[in-house]
């Protein structure tokens, strides 16, 4: 069982919107006149319902305790395992997957794959097999950089790190010549060194290999 003080709060706002809805509701309904039990029986849960001797509703009033214990309840959730393991292993995988979930979300998203957009099968074969990849490649991205990211969730989230990544870059400039377009900076050495190892010697022994095939 674990408690998450954000969820709670978010619980509690949507708690208090619902019973807004049904208190509105019950109101018109005793403007009405017209409905008997059957009609609001599913608010019997949360409020003390009355009616008048034809069998009408007439009046309400919110079952406090009740109220009290859904609401004490809000952040509270609980994850069951098909095999033992703490508390902490349980939250991370639990935490993985939701990963996973966000990440078929964001291939809809912002891989265009909600919407093929393809004449032939083979097309579409190519089209799912690179944003395959692509899930691939960014799902190894954010597990290399979860160390870095307990330090600091705002500086190394997966967007974060791709839009660091994209500066590393070979520029030609007007003598003809290839250069390294801006040294790293300590952000992208650690970037670097968490998700494959790469240090920033080995990093520059890579890129003047690259500029060497490229004279």
């Amino acid at each position: 069982m674990y408690y998450d003080g954000v969820r709670a709060e978010n619980e509690k706002i949507e708690i208090n919107k619902r019973f807004n809805r049904m208190e509105n509701n019950l109101k018109e309904r005793v403007k009405k006149k017209l409905n008997r039990k059957e009609d609001v029986i599913e608010y019997e849960k949360y409020y003390q319902l009355k009616f008048d001797d034809n069998g009408y509703f007439k009046s309400y009033k919110r079952k406090d305790r009740v109220i009290r214990q859904l609401v004490d309840k809000a952040g509270y959730f609980v994850i069951i395992t098909s095999k033992k393991m703490n508390a902490r292993e349980a939250l991370e995988i639990y935490r993985d997957r939701d990963a996973i979930e966000k990440v078929f979300r964001m291939d809809k998203s912002y891989l265009g794959n909600d919407v093929f957009r393809v004449h032939d099968t083979q097309r579409l074969e190519s089209k799912v097999f690179i944003s395959f990849i692509a899930m691939i490649l960014r799902n190894e991205i954010y597990h290399s950089m979860k160390g870095l990211y307990k330090k600091n969730r705002k500086e190394y989230t997966v967007p974060n790190v791709l839009r660091e990544l994209d500066k590393l870059r070979i520029t030609k400039l007007a003598d003809g010549k290839y250069h390294i377009r801006y040294n790293l900076t300590n952000k992208q050495k650690a970037i670097l060194k968490e998700i494959n190892g790469i240090t920033e010697k080995e990093y520059m022994i890579f890129v003047e290999d690259i500029i060497a095939s490229l004279k």
